[in-house]
């Protein structure tokens, strides 16, 4: 596949999975955070009545409802926004499971009620899920949740040795169960991505000359327009036309004309530089776009893949013709005048102008 293909694709990919991805972790927050505030307000009713001189207990309880309601409330107003990145989401994940997993050590920890660790290990078991960490983030969350809860339940003095020797076994069960069931879905979620990934990047390619297609194109220069724009870079387009194609196509029939196409299409593919991007506008038409290059240097790559059809020395029979291409440029340095509509245009006027002075040319789009 084109090099250049790729990491348009590539990058595409990443930069829309990613937002999704963000925006998916943050409803799941948001949903959690807000389960979570209703359970705490439960447990904080329920125990400052039983427990009115544990004053650590009820402290500590309504410091995590005031948590929980800070996250309900800061991942619905970003979501509304639509102002996030992935980075600053999973940070705020992170954080939400840190302050959810040590909540649930206290209660299980100080609260002499053995429905609690079930909680923590049910919690231990989905919530990595629910969130999609990264697998080594998730084991070392449900490791060190685990080894905290198990200080905690032996340090603490108002536990008789059965109950310590019930939680210790509820929390290993619990990482047992819990770590297996959290790497096999993170594994089979990568595998989801990647064959999503494949797909749009087929999707993106001309099955026929392993180039990228019209919407490729469309997403790339598009992306690629807005850049240098902003950025005051020059930008150079080109369209390539095969020389009176449809008598190959008709004399010899269109399996030879697909060969000429991906003749060309190999042709193309071997002048690819980091600053280019060619792709099948349709027919036996391609399409190029040069960034950040000077005139002089797209001449070139064009002139190359002119000679090099030359040399494949197919002829037409019935015409004595050789294979030929004709090639149109616009180049605009002063981006802010125009739109790129306007300069793929300029560069069919230009293929326009190559086609009536004799073909075989390459011409450049002058306002003149």
């Amino acid at each position: 596949m084109n090099k250049s293909l790729q990491d348009e694709i590539k990058a595409s990919y990443i930069a829309r999975n990613a937002h999704n991805l963000a925006k998916d972790t943050l409803e799941n927050l948001r949903m959690v955070s807000l389960l979570s505030l209703a359970i705490n307000a439960v447990f904080t009713v329920v125990i400052i009545r039983l427990l009115e001189d544990s004053w650590v207990i009820n402290l500590g309880l309504i410091v995590l409802y005031l948590l929980f309601s800070f996250f309900a409330y800061w991942t619905n107003r970003l979501l509304k926004r639509n102002d996030y990145s992935f980075p600053y989401v999973y940070k705020m994940t992170l954080g939400f499971l840190f302050i959810m997993s040590f909540s649930l050590i206290f209660m299980s920890v100080y609260i002499n009620n053995e429905i609690l660790p079930l909680f923590f290990i049910l919690f231990l078991v989905l919530y990595p899920t629910l969130f999609l960490l990264k697998e080594i983030d998730m084991v070392l969350f449900i490791l060190v949740s685990g080894l905290v809860f198990i200080i905690g339940s032996y340090f603490y003095s108002g536990q008789s040795n059965g109950d310590l020797t019930m939680r210790f076994y509820f929390i290993i069960t619990g990482q047992t169960i819990g770590i297996p069931i959290n790497w096999m879905v993170l594994r089979l979620r990568k595998k989801e991505l990647y064959l999503k990934e494949l797909f749009i990047a087929y999707s993106h390619l001309d099955e026929l000359t392993k180039l990228p297609n019209r919407r490729a194109f469309n997403l790339h220069i598009e992306k690629v327009y807005k850049h240098n724009s902003i950025n005051h870079i020059p930008l150079g387009i080109a369209i390539i036309d095969i020389d009176d194609f449809k008598l190959y196509n008709d004399y010899y029939g269109h399996l030879e004309g697909d060969n000429i196409l991906e003749a060309l299409g190999n042709i193309i593919q071997n002048q690819v530089k980091p600053d280019t991007f060619f792709a099948r506008f349709g027919g036996e038409e391609f399409i190029g776009v040069f960034t950040n290059q000077p005139i002089n240097t797209i001449f070139e790559t064009l002139y190359k893949i002119k000679q090099d059809i030359k040399k494949l020395d197919i002829s037409c029979s019935n015409t004595g013709q050789k294979l030929s291409i004709s090639i149109g440029i616009a180049y605009e340095t002063n981006l802010s005048s125009t739109n790129y509509m306007k300069l793929i245009d300029n560069a069919d006027v230009a293929l326009y102008k190559a086609k009536i002075y004799g073909k075989d040319k390459i011409e450049h789009y002058t306002a003149e």
